[in-house]
């Protein structure tokens, strides 16, 4: 029994970096698709904490594209009457986030690059965003790492095709 088990193990760590692999244009990527976060933990040098995403939120991930609008906080954002004031505008859109581009997969990293966004400092930049990421069925997790104070962002998602 001991010795299937040494000779399974590597084959099942074969098949889950097959699994990750980039698609080609001929196959399908265990990536692709909708995906909706749950989940955030942040760890800073002095703590961990974790909190349920409440706000509307969706990932879209094609063969190389992605598109992902979000809601930043945990308040619904107001509704707006007919005629809303400059600061009720301002309520509603300050919270709202909006990225597309192209993401690329190596081994267990995702590098995002934003060709538009919301934020005209992220496509002025051509920001690019590289996150660890792993993924068992449905759930996939993208951990985000500083680079100057080494904190994390770890996001949760689920796919909700």
């Amino acid at each position: 029994m001991r010795k299937l088990a040494i000779l399974l193990v590597p084959a099942a760590i074969a098949a889950s970096v097959m699994a990750l692999r980039p698609a080609t244009d001929d196959s399908y990527s265990v990536v692709e698709g909708v995906w909706k976060s749950v989940e955030v933990t942040v760890t800073t040098s002095d703590s961990t904490y974790t909190n349920e995403v409440t706000q509307p939120n969706l990932l879209v991930l094609t063969k190389r594209h992605f598109a992902a609008m979000f809601i930043v906080g945990a308040e619904p954002r107001p509704e707006l009457p007919d005629e809303p004031s400059d600061e009720l505008l301002l309520a509603a859109w300050r919270p709202f986030r909006a990225n597309a581009g192209t993401y690329e997969v190596s081994g267990s990293e995702m590098t995002s690059k934003v060709i538009v966004s919301k934020n005209p400092n992220s496509t002025a930049e051509q920001r690019e965003y590289t996150s660890a990421f792993e993924l068992e069925g449905d759930v996939m997790h993208r951990t985000f790492t500083s680079g100057t104070t080494g904190d994390e962002l770890r996001v949760k998602y689920v796919r909700v095709e």
